[in-house]
């Protein structure tokens, strides 16, 4: 059997639609397509959205996970139009199994890490820019003596945690069970979510990994051949194991990745899209 496969990916689109008329001029002899969430203005799905995502699915297989900044009518949406969707299932394309889960882990999951990492550490002076431009001081942190030093965790900040959290979070151990236990048909398989693995090395900023733990255990455990994540806006590529991992540029800033697969021989370029004058 052929194991061929042409993918564009997208992610974090986050309003610019116009990026999206360039697309619809290249879609025709790519065999699918996959947003990874973040489509709209925070909190939002517009009729634009939804009317572009309809234009879009009417050419070519298009399919669709949630990302953090994604509201209850878009998985709404998703729901409403199961052709669309690879919100938490499993499909079968080109003999390749794909699956997709969409969301982050809690902001106040990675907060409390960054805690736990800095804890200790020595303070430099780049360390330190790489805390404020990142944190500013939400991390409740001291110096003591030239080093980092948590301060007791309180109800206060535990409030403001609460408070930076966008919409659309996944519990560690749902994405873990999704990707190691619902899997029927297991051959080829390419996994899309929102969030990255854990320890992705462009999740990392001041030296902590804003990935998914449980995402991170999956693919160790299933080794799948490929798994490709956005949120970060960021490109890049790494491995785990045998697994082949890919960060996908936001669309927000006219940039996509696209794939090709021959007899599980990957090639991916990265895009920018060029606006016109």
């Amino acid at each position: 059997m052929p194991l061929d496969i042409s993918m564009i990916i997208l992610s974090d689109i986050h309003s610019r639609f116009e990026y999206l008329n360039y697309l619809l001029e290249i879609v025709e002899d790519i065999d699918l397509l996959v947003c990874l969430g973040d489509i709209d203005k925070y909190n939002k799905f517009t009729s634009e959205a939804h009317d572009f995502f309809n234009s879009l699915g009417s050419k070519i297989r298009l399919k669709l996970i949630s990302g953090n900044c994604d509201p209850d009518s878009y998985r709404n949406y998703l729901l409403e139009n199961p052709n669309l969707s690879l919100e938490q299932k499993w499909e079968t394309h080109n003999n390749y199994t794909i699956g997709g889960f969409g969301g982050i882990i809690p902001f106040s999951n990675f907060i409390r890490r960054a805690r736990s990492f800095l804890n200790g550490k020595k303070v430099t002076k780049q360390l330190q820019a790489n805390i404020e431009k990142e944190f500013e001081d939400i991390l409740y942190l001291k110096v003591n003596n030239g080093y980092y030093q948590c301060t007791d965790e309180t109800p206060e900040m535990q409030k403001r945690w609460i408070d930076e959290e966008t919409i659309y979070y996944i519990n560690e151990n749902e994405i873990y069970n999704f990707f190691t236990s619902t899997r029927s048909i297991i051959s080829n398989e390419i996994w899309f979510t929102h969030n990255p693995p854990y320890d992705f090395p462009e999740s990392k900023g001041i030296g902590v990994s804003s990935g998914s733990i449980g995402l991170y255990n999956a693919i160790k455990e299933i080794q799948p051949f490929l798994v490709i994540s956005g949120h970060l806006h960021k490109e890049g590529i790494w491995t785990i194991g045998k697994t082949i991992c890919l960060s996908t540029p936001p669309l927000e800033e006219g940039k996509f990745v696209k794939i090709e697969i021959k007899n599980n021989e990957i090639k991916y370029k990265f895009h920018k899209i060029k606006e016109k004058n």
